[in-house]
């Protein structure tokens, strides 16, 4: 039988192999050596086909690697595109039967109505989802840089997972680390995109236990900061091999997950991706049964000057460049609440800028055609006419199409701020106010007239002798942090305090009449409250004034949100009788005399301001009470203040023209 050749060619390749190094226990043969040159000939041949066929088919590849990623890209935008449109309808959906909430219906059609308001916005979680996953494969997503607290973020994801949490009986906690930087930047409507679908996902999975969300700092540069985030929960847990797959797009634990929980399998995907863009990673940690724990890390910026720095007038040259280019501009500011008009009126007042106030929209209006004003900031919820409305009157004018109207609310969430554009406002200010930002925000868009006064401001605020919110606070209020809203000044602080005092020592009662027979005013008077907390810096109220909120606008579990408010409210109102009595009691300057005629001239100018309903009116008693010991004069000069606290002007004139005759 003859030899195998492919067995002979090895052999002899072995052989040559053995010679050339120099291992070959014999010659080898001259027949040997041709074979194995027919033998490399032939293998040369084969791997020049094959490098051919390789060539072929890595075009072959090319193409239709890119015949797929075609197809995906025309798939996102379509989704994207089909997502939008579904959009549309879906928001007139929830947005009418929304409406149809508020009307008088029978408790049968209240229940349908709820029901499909409550299904629309399902619906419209899972288009938002796809509409996420598409653009995430279209690379159209971006992740902004802008600057944010993580106070603000974990607040909204508070106000969002707490009622659930609530409603099954489980306990929900955070804890951010102590050592976290306050102001950073980054985005922070994406981050807490990811935190509530991990937190509404423990809420899902879990029956019993409780859901904790905790924040540590893992790794610190000059300029950014590496935060893990540590979502856990005692739910049902996960197996291995659930977790392998646990972050797939469209894959569900198992199949039955769908059918019992819901969800399209999307919401951890684009955790993932979200998590990615922002320079992280996410994963999963579990024992099935034993609850389960989603870990994820991003990388942060991290603002050079933290808040509470910035928000202190003379520590950034820009708040004074900021400041100084407003100085002697007209400004029109409307809102409902005495308290809010006196603090941002002290504010702006203090950067030299001349205030016209409107308690409404329709006041707003009936200003806009007296006088002639460089910008507009107003509260978006006010009674006879809100600001939305009243921006959209104002912009259908043709005179006041290019003014710049801005926004100074305390609604700041997502929604609200789109309502806001929508209207035709330029801008947004948040409350509690933070200084710097509203004058930035106001030098971003207020271009000051030719006529505008550009003399050095007055000083218009006089101060307490020494601070008297320096102790230590009582429970239920942070001094230092309501301090910081109203500029570091401690007398305009008192007096935002004892006004609070007066507002909302009958709350309860306020709220139960109004909830009877005036929902919206109802909810104004809780909107009103929420802004307010936060400005004092009674921040557990202003919690739990979100949630009344809420309540009202879900009309679930209203009265357990009126208890819980009602109860912070009283500690807070407690600690702020604490803090007033601790400044009354301070020892005050003695009272210092003007001569008559100096007093008459300061009283004159009273009169004129209060006839022009202008509110630097308060300075001017401030002052005259500092000089005017006589007991019936300052009797009057209370009676006048207390008639500006309100914004009341008509008849504050009565009390100061005694005054004028009772000086004379």
């Amino acid at each position: 039988m003859s030899q195998d050749p492919f067995l002979r060619e090895q052999q002899n390749l072995d052989r040559a192999t053995a010679l050339l190094d120099g291992d070959a226990q014999q010659p080898i043969s001259r027949d040997a050596y041709q074979d194995l040159a027919v033998a490399y000939q032939a293998l040369l041949k084969q791997s020049r086909q094959l490098l051919r066929i390789g060539d072929r088919n890595e075009a072959a590849l090319a193409k239709a690697r890119a015949e797929a990623e075609h197809a995906n890209r025309a798939k996102s935008e379509f989704l994207a595109n089909m997502s939008h449109e579904i959009r549309t309808p879906m928001n007139a959906i929830i947005g009418m039967s929304y409406l149809a909430l508020q009307t008088d219906l029978s408790p049968q059609q209240h229940n349908y109505i709820r029901k499909v308001n409550d299904a629309a916005n399902a619906l419209l979680g899972l288009i938002n989802d796809i509409l996420d996953f598409s653009k995430i494969e279209a690379g159209k997503l971006e992740v902004e840089h802008i600057d944010f607290t993580i106070d603000e973020v974990f607040d909204s994801l508070e106000t969002l997972i707490a009622a659930k949490a609530k409603e099954k009986g489980i306990a929900f906690t955070t804890h951010l680390d102590a050592t976290l930087p306050h102001l950073l930047i980054g985005d922070p409507l994406r981050l807490g995109q990811i935190l509530t679908n991990l937190a509404n996902n423990a809420v899902k999975f879990t029956e019993h236990g409780e859901i904790a969300i905790k924040v540590i700092p893992l790794q610190r540069d000059d300029d950014r900061i590496a935060l893990q985030f540590i979502v856990s929960d005692t739910g049902i847990g996960l197996k291995p091999e659930q977790i392998a797959r646990l972050f797939t797009a469209f894959e569900q634990a198992d199949g039955s997950t769908t059918r019992k929980y819901g969800g399209t399998g999307l919401g951890l995907s684009i955790c993932k991706q979200l998590t990615e863009l922002m320079g992280g990673t996410i994963r999963a940690e579990s024992s099935f049964g034993e609850g389960s724990q989603f870990i994820f890390s991003i990388w942060l910026g991290v603002q050079a000057n933290q808040l509470r720095q910035e928000r202190h007038p003379g520590n950034t040259q820009q708040l004074a460049t900021n400041m100084a280019a407003l100085r002697g501009t007209r400004l029109l500011l409307a809102d409902d609440n005495p308290l809010n008009l006196e603090l941002a009126v002290e504010l702006l007042s203090s950067a030299g800028i001349a205030v016209t106030t409107a308690v409404n929209g329709q006041d707003l209006l009936q200003c806009l055609e007296r006088d002639r004003f460089d910008a507009v900031v107003t509260d978006l919820q006010m009674p006879v006419m809100d600001g939305y409305e009243a921006c959209r009157t104002l912009r259908s004018d043709s005179r006041f199409q290019h003014l710049p109207v801005i926004a100074m609310s305390a609604d700041v969430f997502h929604n609200d701020l789109n309502r806001a554009t929508d209207a035709g406002m330029n801008d947004h200010i948040a409350k509690p106010i933070d200084i710097p930002k509203m004058f930035q925000t106001l030098a971003k868009w207020i271009k000051p007239t030719a006529t505008a006064h550009r003399g050095k401001p007055q000083a218009t605020a006089t101060t307490l002798p020494d601070n008297p919110f320096s102790a230590s606070p009582p429970d239920g209020i942070d001094t230092a942090a309501g301090l910081v809203n109203c500029n570091g000044n401690p007398t305009l602080y008192l007096r935002i305090l004892n006004g609070f005092i007066e507002s909302y020592q009958h709350f309860l009662p306020d709220f139960s009449k109004a909830y009877q027979s005036d929902i919206q005013q109802a909810a104004r008077l809780v909107h009103t409250l929420k802004g307010l907390a936060a400005t004092i810096g009674a921040t557990a109220l202003n919690r739990s004034a979100v949630a009344l909120e809420q309540a009202i606008r879900d009309k679930v579990d209203v009265k357990t949100a009126v208890k819980a408010t009602v109860r912070e409210l009283t500690q807070v109102l407690a600690a702020i009788h604490t803090v007033t009595a601790r400044a009354t009691t301070q020892p005050q300057p003695p009272a210092t005399s003007l001569a008559t005629t100096d007093i008459l001239n300061e009283v004159e100018r009273l009169l004129s301001l209060l006839q022009n309903d202008d509110t630097a009116a308060i300075h001017v008693v401030e002052k005259l009470l500092a000089h005017c010991p006589g007991s019936q004069e300052q009797q009057l000069l209370q009676q006048i203040a207390s008639y500006i606290a309100k914004y009341d002007f008509e008849p504050a004139l009565t009390p100061a023209q005694q005054l004028q005759q009772l000086i004379r």
